[in-house]
């Protein structure tokens, strides 16, 4: 995923990457990786506020996972993936 968020910013695809960083939130989530979880979600956060504006839905939705990543729904979605 940082490849493609680096070749994001190469391009000035930025349109594109507080969607892309949104997903790589979830999915670190998922995944039960707080830390990533957190990163990603930061960079989602700082991209929607220019993408849609600081009080937009999109802020509000990631900033309910990033308050605490382990009591948002998608906390451990599939806990079995991390042991394959």
């Amino acid at each position: 995923m940082i490849g493609l968020l680096q070749l994001l910013d190469e391009e000035k695809l930025v349109k594109e990457k507080a969607k892309y960083c949104e997903i790589a939130m979830y999915a670190a989530n998922q995944l039960g990786d707080e830390e990533q979880a957190k990163k990603y979600g930061e960079c989602a956060q700082e991209e929607w506020r220019v993408m849609a504006g600081p009080d937009s839905f999109e802020v509000r939705r990631v900033e309910d996972l990033l308050k605490d990543p382990k009591k948002h729904p998608s906390w451990r979605l599939n806990p079995d993936a991390s042991e394959r």
